[in-house]
């Protein structure tokens, strides 16, 4: 990720460090807010329209189907500032950068 401004920086660092009180009874996800988590719970509820033609799973949300059809094919749009590898999911992305590049703290601005 790349930011114009070092406020940019530190308000997208501080996200990463904020606590995630609310838990999913669902699931072992957890959430700043509890928005987030009213949000995430639809994923839990009864229909799941969305449905992947590669796969088996079914989501309740469009944005579900949308993660999950990334990574499929070839659409990676979340590219490592260091090396330029795309990702399908934010979460890889981190893992990927966490893992090969060092902290977060050593993140790029423009």
């Amino acid at each position: 990720a790349w930011f114009s401004k070092i406020d940019y920086l530190i308000k997208h660092m501080n996200c990463h460090k904020v606590e995630h009180p609310f838990l999913c009874q669902l699931c072992p996800m957890s959430f700043p807010s509890k928005v987030m988590l009213t949000k995430h719970a639809k994923s839990h509820e009864g229909e799941q329209p969305f449905r992947c033609p590669h796969c088996p799973p079914r989501f309740a949300l469009n944005h579900g189907l949308v993660y999950r059809l990334r990574t499929h094919g070839d659409m990676k749009p979340l590219k490592c500032c260091f090396c330029a590898l795309g990702f399908a999911r934010k979460v890889s992305l981190s893992e990927h950068t966490l893992l090969q590049h060092g902290n977060y703290e050593q993140w790029h601005l423009n």
